[in-house]
């Protein structure tokens, strides 16, 4: 995903299409037509949603091209958008130029219409949104006001409703949340108010209220005050981290659920910040 460069923002999307074995090597890539230029756009399934838009569209895998779709009820940045059991897109907060929004709305693939339902307790964007296995959808942080917040809420799909949860033990703004295979959510890095912060912390699916303080990242790969590199749940069940920094990373770690306990691993042959990591289905990790 391209956020854009010096003066403007990118309408172009690419699809990267793996040689045989899923090998790291390069391989060919094909450019897609995007109708509005976005920043920070989120994508659940194929619907891509927010970055000050009200707008939305759908991309199908089958034409490789995108069309729009329904509109939502107010133009969001920094949104979430999580797809939920049913096949229904919730979206939640963001900010919509004159504030902070606290009001979340669902798209129904079905119609292609976007409706409003519950809202939670406080405004944020730059949360994260994370699918549990009982169907609810943990919200994690983000900013409001200028700070950032370390308080939580569930989303309950049958109600429709908010209801808050434990909060983290730090305030987080553009970390990351992944779902790991026991049911927890590995919660790592983020941004402050005035401080980079490298600590993690574990939350439980089934209460969501017990949280154990995982040990920090190792010293010197705090996190940038701009970006959180993302965590990649591997097949083993470990998580990676590469990447990012105050001063641009190529190194990399694991987190592993086992032990509760992070470790250096290979470096990347390039320092990257603000870019995407995703699993390649056949990789041998």
């Amino acid at each position: 995903m391209a956020l854009g460069s010096g003066s403007g923002y990118l309408a172009s999307a690419e699809l990267y299409d793996r040689p045989p074995a899923c090998s790291v090597l390069p391989g060919p890539c094909r450019a897609l037509g995007l109708g509005t230029p976005r920043r920070y756009w989120q994508m659940a399934k194929v619907l891509i949603t927010g970055a000050s838009q009200k707008s939305a569209e759908l991309y199908d895998p089958a034409t490789g091209l995108f069309s729009p779709t329904g509109s939502m009820s107010s133009p969001r940045s920094g949104n979430t958008a999580t797809l939920l059991a049913n096949g229904k897109v919730l979206i939640v907060g963001g900010a919509d130029g004159s504030g902070l929004l606290a009001s979340a709305e669902l798209y129904d693939p079905g119609t292609g219409s976007f409706s409003p339902t519950g809202s939670m307790s406080i405004a944020r964007q730059e949360h994260t949104a994370t699918l549990l296995a009982s169907g609810k959808v943990l919200i994690a942080g983000g900013g409001y006001a200028n700070a950032s917040l370390a308080s939580a809420e569930l989303y309950d799909p049958a109600t429709g409703l908010f209801s808050s949860t434990g909060s983290m033990s730090i305030k987080r703004t553009m970390h990351t949340a992944t779902l790991l295979p026991n049911g927890k959510v590995l919660i790592t890095g983020c941004v402050t108010t005035y401080s980079v912060v490298a600590t993690s912390a574990i939350r439980s699916r089934q209460t969501c209220m017990t949280q154990t303080p995982a040990p920090s990242v190792r010293p010197g790969l705090c996190r940038s005050l701009s970006s959180t590199p993302p965590a990649t749940l591997l097949a083993s069940g470990k998580v990676l981290i590469a990447g990012d920094g105050e001063v641009t990373l190529a190194s990399a770690e694991l987190y592993d659920p086992a032990t509760g306990s992070f470790s250096s691993t290979g470096s990347m042959s390039t320092p990257r910040y603000g870019h995407t990591a995703t699993r390649c289905q056949m990789a041998r990790f």
